[in-house]
């Protein structure tokens, strides 16, 4: 009687996706919404709650090439030292920063509010 032992089978290990791969996803989701911009937003599912308990809203961003190149070859070469882990990350403490400066330099370090709409 011949048994032969069964190889095993190779784990699967799950796939990590490049920032590459992650933006060309991203830009044709933008695109398709770019089509038509009051469409989407009309559609667009609630904003998910997040465990913090702060309400996420997607928006969308366009960038000229040479913005985007730089803002992902900052991102790359500082990830490490930062943490900011994602291009998301980095966009949001950028946008952070940048409010609590121009907050600092014209509303005495208060948050502004948004006006009333009509």
């Amino acid at each position: 009687m011949s048994t032969s032992i069964p190889k095993p089978a190779r784990p699967v290990m799950p796939t990590q996706r490049s920032p590459f791969e992650i933006d060309a996803r991203a830009d044709s989701v933008t695109a398709k919404a770019a089509a038509s911009p009051a469409a989407a937003e009309q559609n667009a599912p609630a904003a998910p709650a997040q465990p913090s308990g702060r309400v996420v809203r997607k928006i969308m961003l366009e960038l000229d090439e040479a913005q985007k190149a730089r803002m992902e070859a900052t991102h790359l070469h500082t990830a490490g030292i930062t943490g900011l882990r994602s291009q998301q990350a980095f966009i949001r403490e950028a946008i952070t920063r940048l409010c609590a400066e121009l907050e600092a330099q014209h509303n005495g370090g208060v948050a502004f509010t948004l006006p009333p709409s009509t």
